[in-house]
């Protein structure tokens, strides 16, 4: 499923879009464990959260289980 932000929204630099993608990726994974994708064999970490600029270049991708694996460690 692609859920596309068509306002989008306007950010320093780089480090404050992945600082964005973070939130937006942890935002979504625990949308889905609410709304039960374990229990119904659905993979939550499916999919991830694609960063683009103004023009829609991509910028940076963040898949969702890497969000979780990287959680662990600061």
């Amino acid at each position: 499923m692609r859920l596309d932000d068509e306002e989008g929204t306007e950010l320093a630099d780089v480090a404050a879009a992945e600082a964005e993608a973070l939130e937006s990726a942890i935002e979504v994974i625990c949308q889905r464990l609410e709304s039960g994708w374990v229990q119904s064999g659905r993979n939550v970490l499916a999919g991830g959260v694609e960063v683009t600029d103004e023009a829609g270049a991509l910028l940076l991708t963040l898949p969702f289980a890497t969000v979780l694996k990287n959680s662990g460690s600061s």
